[in-house]
């Protein structure tokens, strides 16, 4: 499997994850919800964020912060998205898409919108005028100057 990895933010007293905002803005919250960086840079600025608004909020009125307001102390986790391994089998008229060494789809065809549809991935499949592909003999660079049929 491929990995690549996502960062946030998580505070070890509560176990809430950070979601980014303007200033105090800024909410715990849960992980679902949270902010998500895909390099450490973006979370190890908000560090920064977090640490003054602790400071800010250790000299505010209980009835500001609240009544059982403890410091934030907030670490940087790693959330590793893995990516499936697909595999395509195609013999004599059968084809078949494993995901992660399971099938998943098999039959005389297997469509395109299927496979996307099975991994997770938002596509669509359209035609093209079937004579202006034949007088451009190729498809161009760039989708929006695919005439469609």
């Amino acid at each position: 499997m491929n990995h690549l990895n996502f960062y946030q933010i998580r505070d070890k007293v509560t176990g809430f994850y950070y979601k980014r905002g303007s200033a105090m803005d800024s909410i715990w919250t849960d992980q679902e919800q949270a902010s998500v960086w895909t390099t450490l840079a973006g979370p190890t600025a908000c560090l920064g964020t977090i640490t003054q608004r602790n400071r800010r909020l250790v000299h505010a009125s209980e009835a500001f912060r609240g009544k059982n307001w403890k410091p934030a102390e907030p670490e940087i986790v790693t959330v590793p998205m893995i990516r499936p391994k697909v595999t395509f089998v195609d013999g004599d008229d059968w084809e078949g898409l494993y995901i992660d060494g399971k099938l998943v789809i098999e039959g005389h065809v297997v469509r395109i919108d299927d496979m996307l549809r099975l991994l997770g991935i938002d596509g669509e499949k359209i035609y093209a005028d079937d004579e202006w592909l034949q007088e451009q003999g190729s498809l161009p660079v760039n989708l929006s100057e695919v005439k469609r049929g």
